[in-house]
């Protein structure tokens, strides 16, 4: 038996002709295996938002736009990935956009902000409700890592 390995993304590059055309072209009886390679989750557009929100704060409070707040404090945090440079194919260093992030890392930045906005004393909005709250009032939910207030834990008891 002939052994061929198919890798397979799920990502943009997956193209459903290409692998059937594929499949076909091996003679009946031919052993494949095929690994299918799940992509991590990635970050929700309100981890986004709620990461800009935080910045805005923090750059209002600190007197930088928002733009620099989030350059000092990716810098600060040595958020660097390597990449290679499309046109002399040498290694590079840059900072990762938050758009790049998996879902994880999006809920780390979001406890790092959080942690800066309470040093500095900023009150953020609740982001389920809206409320401005101090950060020690925000809760965050162990199984599904959601952020809560003590209004919005209020009205979950209520129901």
């Amino acid at each position: 038996m002939i052994h061929k390995g198919i890798k397979i993304s799920t990502g943009l590059d997956w193209n459903k002709d290409r692998f059937k055309k594929d499949i076909n072209s091996y003679k009946d009886g031919t052993e494949l295996w095929i690994d299918v390679l799940v992509k991590p989750p990635t970050k929700t557009e309100l981890q986004i938002r709620y990461i800009y929100v935080l910045l805005g704060y923090i750059a209002e409070e600190t007197g930088y736009t928002k733009e620099q707040a989030k350059d000092k404090i990716k810098k600060k945090r040595e958020y660097w990935e390597e990449y290679k440079d499309k046109k002399t194919g040498k290694p590079e260093k840059r900072i990762k956009s938050f758009r790049e992030l998996l879902k994880e890392e999006a809920n780390n930045w979001i406890d790092y902000l959080l942690d800066l906005c309470e040093a500095l004393e900023i009150r953020v909005p609740c982001p389920n409700c809206g409320k401005p709250v101090s950060v020690s009032e925000i809760i965050k939910d162990k199984e599904t890592s959601k952020l809560y207030c003590k209004y919005c834990i209020n009205q979950i008891k209520q129901k």
